[in-house]
């Protein structure tokens, strides 16, 4: 299943729909990361915002956020590997672009 076979999706309230980037599973040195010791994203796109955030502020559909940490959001979906989360706009940490 592919984002894109979602309808759009609306974020309830204050949540803040974000499909977080894809875990590494090579380091820089180039040694292979097992799937188990892979730390999940701090960073992802938000795919949907809550009502709240519809008419105009820092977070919107289509940013790159930096989350609080690794366990930040709760699971709501994986999509090709990534995982899609709902966060509370206090766990997005900084709005990369």
């Amino acid at each position: 299943m592919a984002l894109s076979d979602f309808k759009p999706l609306k974020a309830a309230g204050t949540k803040i729909l974000v499909l977080l980037d894809p875990k590494e599973s090579e380091s820089a040195g180039g040694i292979i990361i097992p799937d188990t010791a892979q730390k999940k994203a701090a960073t992802g796109v938000v795919r949907g915002v809550g009502a709240q955030f519809d008419k105009a502020g820092d977070v919107y559909v289509g940013a790159h956020v930096l989350l609080s940490g690794e366990y930040a959001g709760s699971l709501i979906a994986e999509v090709g590997g990534q995982e899609l989360v709902a966060v509370e706009y206090e766990e997005v940490l900084a709005v990369l672009g």
